[in-house]
């Protein structure tokens, strides 16, 4: 098998979005096998104003998924803050400071990469990792997973002529990171699970102001179609948090909070539906806001939770 599918398979990639997904897939390579856990170790609510609408989003800022791949996965990517192009890619990677492995960590257009379901359909940032091959050719390794309306994203390698990959991205603007490798952070457990408690806390108010925004906006069908979004970001970095807990903390302290998880899976779905009934015309479920608030508000008494169970583990020990 194929040794990055390997990797691949030993990762639950439906908890990752598509910029942790290849940080996800580094980590392991370069660290060992499991280290992208490390990844869900914060748990937390934090908003930005989106892009696209005037909604807040909790869809993290690139700097913070960079933050987060240094010191806890134990992965640098040099320079990928700064805009480049597909020549200054191929200088990179033909170059032995690329890094150890002639590998590149990758962010471009959805829209122009072939082997992506977005691929002609929609614009968005997505990564890759884009390894030597020859000099006619590199391989690409993408861990991204997802059920799309333009078809299913799966982990998958493949190889491309130099020459295609130049007339995708030409004149397209690139960020590339060339690969080096720190110690990864092994957080201590209640310290950690503290902060996450009182994080989430705090950040009650900015939680009942997110859910109230986007049940009052003007646009029903524009707030669902974000609230989709939303929806999925949120029930993935409460699955990575539980795939970190269930390799930290007991199955039965665990537990309660991989129900939670089950439960902003569903509301995925539910947003999902109710997208759906917006788009022929019918209105949405009414508890759509409420549920939202609810979970939000059992984020922080699980947090609470798990940060009290830690404690005690700790003062009976």
């Amino acid at each position: 098998m194929n040794k990055w599918r390997a990797i691949m398979e030993s990762i639950d990639t439906t908890a990752l979005d598509c910029i942790q997904a290849n940080i996800a897939v580094l980590a392991d390579h370069v660290h060992g096998s499991g280290t992208h856990r490390l990844l869900g170790a914060p748990l937390r609510f934090h908003t930005t104003a989106s892009a696209v609408t005037s909604l807040p989003t909790v869809e993290p800022p690139l700097d913070r998924h960079l933050s987060d791949a240094h010191i806890l996965a134990g992965i640098r990517l040099r320079g990928l803050n700064e805009p480049s192009s597909v020549s200054r890619v191929f200088r990179l990677l033909d170059s032995a400071t690329a890094s150890p492995q002639h590998m590149l960590y990758v962010l471009a257009d959805a829209y122009a990469l072939p082997w992506c379901p977005y691929s002609g359909h929609a614009h968005m940032d997505h990564s890759f990792l884009l390894l030597h091959r020859d000099e006619e050719s590199v391989e690409v390794v993408d861990a991204y997973h997802n059920d799309t309306p333009y078809g299913s994203a799966r982990p998958t390698t493949c190889v491309m002529s130099r020459r295609e990959f130049q007339e995708r991205l030409a004149g397209l603007t690139i960020r590339v990171g060339e690969v080096e490798t720190a110690t990864p952070q092994h957080p201590a457990l209640a310290r950690t699970l503290q902060r996450n408690a009182s994080g989430l806390s705090e950040a009650s108010h900015r939680m009942r102001a997110y859910a109230r925004k986007y049940r009052n906006h003007a646009d029903p069908e524009a707030a669902a179609e974000a609230l989709l979004l939303e929806s999925w970001l949120l029930a993935r970095s409460r699955r990575v948090h539980q795939r970190w807990l269930s390799h930290t903390l007991p199955p039965e302290v665990c537990e309660p909070f991989s129900h939670h998880a089950d439960a902003w899976a569903g509301f995925a779905s539910h947003c999902y539906l109710a997208v759906r009934r917006l788009r022929r015309g019918n209105t949405p479920p009414d508890d759509l806001h409420d549920v939202l608030l609810s979970l939000l508000h059992e984020d922080i008494r699980q947090a609470e939770r798990l940060a009290e169970a830690s404690s005690a583990s700790i003062t009976a020990a």
